[in-house]
């Protein structure tokens, strides 16, 4: 994973003049989109790495779970003891 990180800035350095983290937003979409398609199976397994990781980040974040899936971490009240009629 570390040499396809260097890879990336590596190829960023190369075509755009700047770090990664430096470039446009399209400029790293595109950067990232080149792994997608290499024919090397570790930069595509990083790349699958990473956009699967990204989407798990995005759903998973407090935003996304309380307002749009309505998510609440302890639903309901919980009573312990209560008598049961039998």
């Amino acid at each position: 994973m570390k040499s396809q990180l260097k890879a990336i800035e590596a190829n960023a350095e190369k075509q755009h003049g700047k770090s990664f983290a430096d470039c446009t937003q399209k400029q790293r979409e595109d950067l990232l989109l080149e792994f997608a398609v290499s024919e090397n199976k570790q930069e595509k397994d990083f790349f699958n790495l990473i956009k699967t990781e990204t989407i798990r980040g995005f759903n998973t974040s407090q935003k996304v779970m309380k307002e749009y899936l309505g998510y609440k971490v302890a639903p309901g009240h919980y009573y312990g003891c209560v008598n049961i009629k039998s």
